[in-house]
């Protein structure tokens, strides 16, 4: 088997088992809706970074994240693994052009200790693209 795949079938299986903690925790009624935030592309430019959530279900369609700037591109999101304070989500579409590149890739978005902002990564073949602090809309 290969060693990606397996390792991303193990950490679905963990954060499966997470799905009730998430669930249960005092944070949840406030993260669906829509989070603002903005990320660097490579040459270091602005791109505006809107995150709409509308499920936080595992296996749901949940929500796109819409990139500005060079981008100009949605993915498309998919649940794929919830915990007490964070969201793993697949990007399982694109709107072509940067988008397309993305499809495939992954999103973890942490809610912070303030309770207030949420931490957005986005990485495709284990590497970091995207980090942002998003604030919800």
């Amino acid at each position: 088997m290969n060693r990606n795949v397996f390792a991303a079938a193990v950490a679905a299986l963990f954060l499966a088992a997470a799905s009730t903690a998430w669930a249960q925790s005092p944070d949840f009624g406030t993260l669906p809706g829509t989070w603002l935030g903005q990320v660097a592309d490579s040459k270091g430019r602005p791109v505006s970074l809107v995150f709409s959530l509308t499920s936080v279900k595992l296996g749901d369609d949940s929500g796109t994240v819409r990139w500005g700037g060079t981008l100009q591109c949605k993915t498309g999101l998919q649940v794929s693994g919830v915990g007490p304070r964070s969201l793993e989500l697949v990007a399982t579409s694109g709107s072509g052009g940067a988008c397309d590149t993305l499809r495939n890739g992954y999103a973890t978005v942490t809610r912070e200790a303030s309770g207030t902002d949420l931490t957005f990564t986005f990485g495709k073949d284990g590497k970091t693209l995207y980090t942002a602090t998003l604030k919800h809309e």
